[in-house]
């Protein structure tokens, strides 16, 4: 159940974060979401690390809001920050491996990459909106299972995103680098489009 991984991801990192001052809010559905088929502990390691670079984009504090809904034929999950925003010369570039605006040390872009190979994997996507000094949101968008059959969990038992990079980065980052070319230039495109 989505809903459930959303809310163990939320509790794992609720207490690495204890001690920013980061409010967590988590909005899922009443009526049970309908089931993806794939792997919940890959699922959940792609939410952790979205919620864990939001976090990391409210350096004074602010509110992550995880949410969930169906739509259509497609489960979304929505991983939104009231951090500093994305710069828009750094949108097309955030998915490509090693890329990061983070302090030396601190970041290896390799998160963003990673998640991308997950959920295309999953047969999903991950989209970005941004604005400065407001925020970001991350759009996951996975397809439901069409029947019981499809759906294959593995729970995987990892209790960190490092322990799960550990075992599944190389794999991840193999696949994330053939098929985020494909997804930089949709966002070129969209860039030019809009006449930025």
């Amino acid at each position: 159940d989505l809903a459930d991984v959303i809310h163990s991801a939320a509790r794992l990192l609720a207490h690495q974060q204890r001690d920013r001052n980061v409010e967590f809010q988590i909005q899922t559905p009443s009526k049970a979401l309908p089931p993806l088929s794939g792997d919940a502990g890959q699922l959940q390691q792609a939410i952790i690390a979205l919620a864990t670079n939001a976090v990391d984009a409210m350096p004074y504090g602010g509110t992550l809001t995880i949410s969930a809904r169906h739509e259509g034929s497609d489960v979304l999950v929505e991983v939104s920050d009231t951090g500093v925003g994305i710069a828009p010369e750094n949108i097309a570039k955030i998915f490509e491996p090693f890329f990061t605006t983070k302090e030396v040390g601190r970041g290896t872009g390799l998160g963003l990459a990673v998640c991308y190979g997950i959920l295309t994997e999953h047969g999903g996507s991950l989209d970005v909106q941004s604005t400065l000094g407001i925020g970001t949101t991350f759009t996951i968008t996975l397809p439901a299972a069409k029947e019981i059959g499809d759906i294959e969990l593995d729970e995987g038992g990892y209790t960190s995103f490092d322990e799960w990079l550990d075992e599944n980065g190389l794999r991840m980052m193999q696949l994330a680098m053939k098929k985020f070319s494909k997804r930089i230039e949709e966002l070129r495109k969209r860039k030019d489009s809009h006449g930025n």
